[in-house]
């Protein structure tokens, strides 16, 4: 049985209700509209979930459509924030987990959002928008350490293919790890067990805000060791990897949401295999280990390009 793949999708250029007829066009259903800010869209894989990204415009949008009085008060609470929203705040499309064969159908769902106006970060000074993927994963402790580390060996490797644009890089959504934290993890005596591995990611990283969020997979292990360190209503514990990183690059000619999926899975390869991710650290450590003044550099992606090309 193939295993699973949500998938969320943050872009601009839409007003809602245009983004809405899109993403039924191509799902040929028609929405449940929740608020006028949150529709969802059932098909046969589950629900798909069309939003504006804003927790407290979604909050409030909702207690309006739900009321049964009309408050003016709150109509121009939810009017003034969807203002705000239209000029900084994209909308996202959320996918239910997906058979990973079924991928490519998204690189469809993209044309018919582009061909509707959707674009991503590429096209505004200060459009951080992301794509992220969420695939299912091994819960054994052993392999989320390995997939951490050929994640840590590969990372600046996959911030060059993608060409993270610098807005958001600007943003602390899609932090790097620490060197400190990077060097403990690669080391070849980084043997922890369960509880160890949890417990040492949550001192160094009581955030969301990593390229590559391992809080809802821990959350799912372990909730409660989780909660007692990060108080946060937006983790959802879930079986999978939380990977941040990717720019959504809609409405660029040479871009296609696959791009980034596929190096990916170069971590997930590497982490597959023991022998080449121990001289993938054995080298990140080595490199580390000069002191260069700056994290990344030419030289380590290029080494990347050739751990890559050896598999």
């Amino acid at each position: 049985m193939p295993r699973s793949v949500g998938v969320e999708i943050e872009f601009a250029g839409l007003e809602f209700a245009e983004a809405s007829a899109a993403v039924g066009r191509w799902l040929g259903a028609d929405p449940e509209v929740v608020s006028p800010h949150e529709h969802e869209f059932k098909a046969d894989a589950g629900a798909y979930r069309l939003e504006v990204d804003f927790g407290l415009l979604k909050r409030l949008s909702r207690d309006e459509f739900e009321a049964e009085d009309e408050d003016r008060l709150r109509q121009l609470a939810v009017d003034a924030l969807d203002a705000v929203a239209g000029l900084v705040t994209p909308l996202e499309l959320v996918t239910p987990p997906l058979p990973e064969p079924e991928l490519d159908r998204l690189e469809k769902l993209q044309r018919e959002l582009e061909a509707a106006g959707a674009v991503g970060t590429g096209h505004s000074l200060i459009g951080a928008y992301g794509l992220h993927f969420n695939p299912e994963a091994d819960l054994k402790h052993e392999s989320i350490a390995a997939h951490l580390q050929a994640f840590l060996c590969l990372f600046d490797w996959l911030e060059a293919r993608d060409e993270t644009d610098f807005s958001r890089q600007l943003t602390p959504f899609i932090d790097p790890f620490s060197r400190d934290y990077e060097r403990e993890v690669i080391d070849a005596d980084f043997e922890p067990t369960r509880d160890q591995l949890i417990d040492h990611y949550l001192e160094h990283n009581p955030t969301r805000n990593r390229a590559l969020d391992l809080l809802p997979l821990f959350a799912e292990i372990d909730a409660d060791r989780v909660a007692r360190v990060v108080d946060d209503e937006r983790i959802k514990a879930r079986p999978t990897y939380h990977y941040r990183l990717p720019n959504s690059r809609l409405g660029e000619s040479d871009w296609g949401i696959l791009q980034p999926w596929q190096d990916w899975l170069e971590v997930e390869r590497l982490a597959a295999e023991p022998e080449r991710l121990a001289e993938a650290c054995r080298l990140r450590v080595e490199h580390l280990d000069k002191g260069a003044l700056l994290r990344r550099g030419s030289d380590w992606i290029e080494q990347c390009q050739r751990i890559v090309a050896a598999r």
